[in-house]
């Protein structure tokens, strides 16, 4: 009876253990969104910084020349949510 009882004891452990280590095995961490908003926003403001400089060199007004920038930004990157902003 008394090495029945360490087998309980010890069997319950092993299956506490194991699936204490399942649960925090399979747990995905969150997707931060703010992250990605970010990133995809500083890549807007660079693109269109450097696009609107390219088209100023070409000799258009620094407005004429950010608007266009933006219209290209919106048109080639639409998939991104910093495009439809």
């Amino acid at each position: 009876m008394n090495n029945m009882k360490r087998f309980i004891i010890f069997g319950l452990g092993g299956a506490v253990l194991l699936f204490a280590g399942c649960a925090a095995l399979g747990r995905k961490p969150k997707e931060d969104r703010h992250i990605s908003v970010q990133v995809e926003e500083s890549f807007k403001q660079r693109w269109i910084e450097q696009r609107g400089a390219e088209l100023m060199r070409q000799g258009l007004t620094p407005d004429v020349a950010r608007s266009r920038a933006i219209e290209e930004f919106r048109q080639r990157y639409e998939f991104t949510s910093a495009a439809r902003e």
